[in-house]
């Protein structure tokens, strides 16, 4: 479980192993992401905006594509067992 601030939460990087919270303060884009791995592997995209809890994907074992990003201040959870890339452009 988290138990610092939200506010102290790392940038979102390139790449990571398994789960992470992380901060993505950007332009509205396409993230292309990558996960290897044989488990769960979601992502979400939680913005200011009300009730917006943004699933990006929910997939178990390897995982390709390409999905969107809102503009602005948002958090990005994932929930990994394995190698994961998010390129952002």
């Amino acid at each position: 479980m988290y138990s610092s601030p939200l506010s102290a939460a790392p940038a979102l990087p390139e790449s990571g192993t398994d789960d992470g919270i992380y901060l993505y303060d950007g332009d509205a884009a396409s993230a292309t992401i990558v996960h290897v791995g044989s488990g769960k592997f979601i992502v979400q995209e939680d913005t200011a905006e009300s009730l917006s809890f943004g699933l990006l994907i929910n997939e178990i074992g390897t995982y390709s594509g390409t999905v969107p990003v809102s503009a602005d201040l948002s958090v990005i959870t994932v929930t990994a067992d394995g190698d994961w890339t998010i390129a952002i452009g």
